[in-house]
């Protein structure tokens, strides 16, 4: 619900971003994943996951810059990068992370690379994993992805509470991935207005 409206969202403001930089750097990038990769040098995928965050993401926060779907070759898949669905540009799932947690979940670089459990392989298709979120919380309440692990469970408690909501009210619904997180007798109790839900474990 929420997601769709974002990716709608960003859809609707799309800014090509000159792809120079990008072609440059995500050849150098997928020169150094291989190398990574063969070494088992989870220090160095950390390191470049930094990097293509920093190359989508940045754009995007500061001008509402992204990069055209055009630009997309096949390796790039190998990096996690992808075409969005609804926005039609370049966009990376955070796969290099998942490698790296892959590899040694317990690795001193655990504080970066525990992130990538909340969305399974880094594929981008997983929901986040709330029990994961408390858990990285509970474990670097001031690691490097503590902002957008607090971020992910408020974008899940409102998406849920809309779940409910909508439930309650007999409103067609899109989907029912939320089912599990709901207690019953609390719709009965509040029909209309209220709904109570967990999330975490």
């Amino acid at each position: 619900m929420l997601q769709f409206s974002l990716t709608v969202a960003i859809a609707s403001v799309l800014i090509v971003q000159e792809p120079t930089t990008l072609l440059l750097a995500l050849e150098e990038i997928h020169a150094r994943h291989d190398t990574a990769i063969a070494k088992k040098d989870i220090g160095e995928l950390v390191r470049l996951d930094g990097e293509l965050r920093r190359l989508f993401d940045e754009p995007w926060r500061e001008s509402h810059t992204l990069f055209d779907a055009k630009y997309f070759r096949p390796e790039y898949s190998d990096l996690g990068i992808s075409i969005g669905h609804y926005s039609d540009a370049l966009g990376y799932s955070g796969r290099l992370l998942a490698e790296a947690h892959q590899l040694n979940p317990q690795s001193p670089y655990r504080r970066y690379t525990f992130y990538s459990a909340l969305a399974g392989d880094g594929s981008g298709y997983e929901s986040p994993d709330m029990a994961v979120a408390q858990s990285y919380l509970r474990e670097f309440p001031r690691g490097p992805f503590a902002p957008d692990v607090h971020l992910i469970i408020a974008m899940f408690n409102s998406d849920l509470f809309k779940f409910v909501r909508d439930r309650s009210r007999g409103e067609p619904l899109d989907h029912d991935c939320y089912t599990r997180f709901l207690i019953p007798a609390d719709l009965e109790r509040y029909p209309m207005t209220e709904g109570w839900f967990y999330c975490g474990d």
